[in-house]
């Protein structure tokens, strides 16, 4: 994993601008340009950094927190069982039986959201209040009933002859549906009326712009693209490692141009000795302005990939924002790795003391005084 810190100076580019046509100082558009290139070098070691610490992550995650979680249930689910055992021996109180009634119905709810196990199905059934479960049913028909009739009420959308017999997934879906529907017809009605209405002199000029924009943008990637075409075509090599090479060379050429990389294809343009870094100080005032458009373009589209992969991180691993952070760097996501084993394992190692430590009704008497368990399972 990248050692790399975030506050450190931002790399150093191949590509710099310096002062051209003996002059001491850049120009402020020289400047700007420098400035671009070091912001996009910094997101550029980010992503690369969050890649290779997510790689990180993934492997501890599988070979160390996983083996872990699957002890710590199997554990769980053999202190549901002792507890079981106990419930109906002599001794216990009418409180001590609620208490450890509710206790196991908890512990073992929990391991059967993780994954099916008959024998703590029939626990489940064995403690659940069958009464209280029959009402809540019954709470929750009168729920979904009244949820259906506020949406027809505010949508006037009519759910069809089978609208009570929905369950709530297929009503949520009948919702969403017609909803979309709904939405998709006011948006075009919308265009429509757009359409109809006549634009503003700035929405007329902002639109000019964007389209000016776009354009100078591609015509600064295709630019440098044409050229590295005309210098790599492969079909042009006689000798069989060259055309290799420039084969696999036009691949990255041709990756950068689908991306509108321009700052890749001046890298290569560079590796492959095309042209000189210095010259790229003597570009015009009008090529600076339409290079600087497309680097800044580049610098939001890796803004948006940084945020992508952060965020797809840590959906795919459950984390919240409360345990990592806004702005967390990849190094916080092995050190919460790190405390989330450390703290799993205390937890097994105080399951497996009271584990051994409850016997028979005296000591889940003693035990239940206490109701640790809380903080460990």
């Amino acid at each position: 994993m990248s050692k790399k810190r975030f506050d450190e100076p931002p790399p150093a580019t191949a590509i710099t601008l310096t002062p051209a046509g003996g002059a001491t100082t850049l120009t402020p558009a020289q400047a700007a340009f420098n400035k671009l290139l070091q912001q996009i070098e910094t997101k550029r070691a980010q992503i690369t950094e969050w890649q290779s610490t997510i790689g990180t992550f993934q492997q501890k995650y599988t070979l160390d927190l996983l083996p872990i979680l699957q002890a710590k249930n199997k554990l769980k689910a053999d202190f549901v069982l002792r507890l079981d055992e106990l419930y109906d021996e002599k001794g216990l109180s009418k409180r001590d039986r609620e208490r450890l009634g509710d206790m196991i119905l908890e512990l073992a709810s929990g391991l059967l959201a993780q994954g099916n196990n008959p024998q703590l199905e029939a626990i489940c059934d064995k403690y659940r209040p069958h009464d209280t479960h029959s009402k809540l049913n019954e709470r929750q028909a009168d729920i979904l009933a009244a949820m259906k009739a506020e949406f027809v009420e505010m949508t006037g959308v009519d759910l069809g002859e089978d609208a009570d017999e929905l369950s709530y997934d297929e009503f949520m879906q009948r919702a969403e549906a017609h909803l979309h529907e709904q939405y998709a017809a006011e948006e075009r009605a919308r265009e429509q009326r757009q359409a109809k209405r006549k634009k503003t002199a700035k929405q007329l000029a902002k639109e000019q712009k964007e389209a000016e924009d776009a354009q100078d943008i591609k015509l600064s990637v295709r630019e440098i693209y044409r050229k590295l075409v005309s210098n790599l075509h492969p079909d042009r090599e006689s000798d069989p490692e060259q055309r290799a090479r420039k084969t696999e060379l036009m691949q990255r050429v041709n990756q950068a141009y689908e991306k509108n990389n321009l700052l890749q294809l001046l890298e290569l343009q560079i590796e492959l000795d095309h042209i000189d870094p210095a010259s790229l100080s003597n570009l015009s005032a009008e090529r600076l302005a339409r290079f600087t458009k497309t680097l800044k373009q580049q610098l939001v589209e890796l803004n948006a990939e940084k945020t992508q992969i952060e965020m797809e991180f840590r959906a795919r691993f459950s984390i919240d924002y409360n345990s990592l952070g806004y702005n967390a760097k990849p190094t916080s996501i092995m050190r919460l790795l790190a405390q989330d084993i450390a703290a799993h394992q205390r937890d097994m190692h105080f399951m497996q003391l009271d584990l051994n430590e409850i016997h028979d009704v005296k000591s889940l008497k003693i035990w239940l005084k206490d109701m640790h368990y809380r903080d460990r399972y």
